[in-house]
């Protein structure tokens, strides 16, 4: 009977190999940061939703002890952003200032260059800009319910603006439109500030933007809130009620948050939500971010893939009963 000889050597080698392997990943997670930091911002420099981003980047680079550096890249609704950190090596040294409007991208369109919610794992919300409903001084209405009255006595003759086409703000009047069984037109401009320019002229009826976009028409009263879109009422805005407390269900919001490409190490992932928690609990932080039209969030990973997974059904839903598609 013939012996069958086993060499154990390439096999101790290969185990080696491996247990050298994880060591060295195991020391570079450790050493986390020791380069800079690429925070891709799908929004040109100057707005607000850049400055809270800038904001985010000082205070990370001096907790992470490396510079965390904004890398603007407009263009395609985020969805130029959004590509170039999915497809980015998944190593922590790029992230993305990601906002809610990447999620409606991701639902609204047939053809897509990379999966939203596969390629992308959630680090933290960073803040959140409520949206509020707004009409010209002149028009009658004095509540959401009193301009929902309107439109149901006078189908499709009402229109409402909004900063584009498949814009949050086109998809926050489609909510409400939904949810009171009205049949108000839309009317999308390019962009936010010509949409509200054509409320206070009188060419639409009303409008839906962000409380920060229209902080200085309301303050000027020269545009009336009709209510907020969000679930609570907003600090922004405290003496304006939520849709909610007029009997109409509708929650609408943007949100601005930190994500990174899927892969990238959990103890990264850890990290950088933890140093990016302390910076948003810290109460001059919130203080600026409130200051720049937002309300600062926090919370833990789990909190932000609910958010995400939440809206996703919303926005689903939307598609499903208003046909609406972004190709």
């Amino acid at each position: 009977m013939k012996s069958t000889k086993f060499c154990i050597w390439p096999v101790l080698l290969g185990l080696t190999f491996i247990a050298f392997a994880h060591t060295s990943i195991r020391a570079q997670d450790q050493n986390y940061p020791d380069r800079p930091i690429r925070l891709i911002v799908p929004f040109p420099p100057g707005g607000a939703s850049a400055n809270i981003a800038q904001l985010l980047s000082q205070k990370l680079s001096i907790s992470l002890g490396s510079p965390v550096v904004l890398d603007f890249k407009v263009g395609a609704g985020g969805m130029i952003a959004g590509e170039l950190a999915a497809k980015a090596q998944p190593n922590g040294y790029t992230i993305l200032f990601a906002t809610g409007a990447l999620n409606i991208n991701d639902v609204f369109r047939k053809t897509k260059r990379y999966d939203f919610g596969k390629d992308l794992v959630p680090i933290i919300e960073v803040a959140q800009a409520p949206f509020v409903m707004l009409v010209n001084p002149k028009s009658s209405a004095k509540s959401a319910s009193d301009f929902a009255a309107l439109a149901k006595k006078a189908p499709g003759n009402l229109n409402f603006g909004s900063g584009g086409a498949g814009a949050v703000t086109h998809l926050a009047g489609e909510l409400f439109k939904g949810a009171t069984s009205t049949d108000i037109a839309h009317v999308p401009f390019n962009g936010e500030a010509p949409a509200l320019a054509a409320l206070m002229g009188g060419q639409v009826d009303v409008a839906f933007t962000t409380l920060a976009a229209a902080s200085g028409q309301i303050a000027g009263k020269t545009l009336r809130p009709l209510g907020v879109l969000s679930s609570q009422r907003s600090a922004l805005a405290p003496e304006v009620p939520t849709m909610t407390e007029q009997g109409i269900d509708v929650v609408a919001s943007t949100w601005y948050a930190l994500m990174a490409p899927a892969g990238t190490p959990v103890s990264i992932l850890e990290r950088l939500q933890l140093e990016a928690a302390k910076t948003l609990a810290d109460e001059e932080i919130r203080t600026r971010i409130t200051g720049m039209g937002a309300v600062p969030s926090g919370g833990s990973t789990a909190k932000l893939k609910e958010l995400i997974g939440v809206e996703r059904i919303r926005w689903k839903k939307l598609a499903e009963t208003s046909g609406i598609t972004m190709d």
